[in-house]
């Protein structure tokens, strides 16, 4: 009976998880290239039970996937939405010079002129922007152009480049739409401008990749989430039941 009410409570713990999932997903359904997570479950078994099998010992949550299809490009007409059209991630700087990865690509520039994330991290190629510059245009190989002050020929300002992963499904995020290289995912794979032999995706200015989030699916997994904590919860109330009923028998 006690093993009982420690497979209902794993249960519980195991759907809570779920549905902190869920609610995560329906919270970002409007960020830029957010990838929607799905709870792996795996069934606890002990070392050995009768028969030389493991007795059932409960459920937990082995962790957390990310579903990688895109989300659908749309239209923003800003200059610096850039959406990646097909596999890969934009490689930025952090504060320690480290390189990270998006997929978001809603950048601006600073007060500096240096091409930013939203986050306030550096776009990767030192990438520089003098203030007034005019018809800025940045191609599907992500090389940025634009008139400077004052010119009015067109002027290369840099290139924003594009990595891919072996397994982008091993990218540890660290929030705001941006991963870190893991040992799963290995290092950026970096491709040369004009061979495409990695078959990477290309970016399109104006535009952002939106979320993958599927709504209505989301709001179904969050009532059978629901649903299957209930469950656990009726278990437990009935394994305390017949303790109790054990107990009086006793007497």
């Amino acid at each position: 009976m006690f093993r009982a009410l420690e497979i209902a409570a794993s249960g519980m713990s195991t759907q809570q998880t779920a549905m902190d999932a869920v609610a995560d997903n329906l919270a970002n359904a409007e960020t830029p290239a957010f990838k929607a997570g799905q709870v792996r479950f795996e069934e606890l078994l002990s070392a050995e039970g009768a028969g030389g099998s493991g007795w059932a010992q409960g459920v937990r949550a082995a962790g957390v996937d990310r579903d990688l299809v895109q989300g659908n490009i749309q239209n923003t007409g800003k200059t610096w939405d850039l959406a990646l059209n097909g596999p890969g991630y934009f490689p930025l700087l952090d504060g320690a010079g480290k390189e990270v990865y998006t997929r978001a690509g809603n950048f601006r520039v600073d007060s500096e002129g240096r091409l930013v994330h939203k986050s306030g991290l550096l776009v990767a190629g030192g990438i520089s922007v003098p203030n007034g510059t005019q018809n800025i245009h940045v191609a599907e190989d992500g090389t940025v152009t634009g008139n400077p002050p004052g010119s009015d020929r067109s002027v290369a300002l840099g290139r924003i480049e594009v990595v891919g992963f072996a397994d982008e499904g091993g990218l540890a995020a660290r929030g705001q739409g941006v991963f870190d290289a893991t040992d799963s995912s290995g290092p950026a794979l970096r491709q040369s401008s004009s061979s495409g032999e990695l078959g990477l995706g290309t970016i399109q200015q104006g535009a952002l990749e939106s979320s993958n989030v599927d709504k209505v699916q989301a709001m179904v997994d969050l009532i059978n989430t629901q649903r299957a904590y209930e469950t656990a919860s009726k278990v437990i109330t009935a394994a305390d039941d017949m303790l109790g009923y054990a107990n009086n028998l006793r007497r």
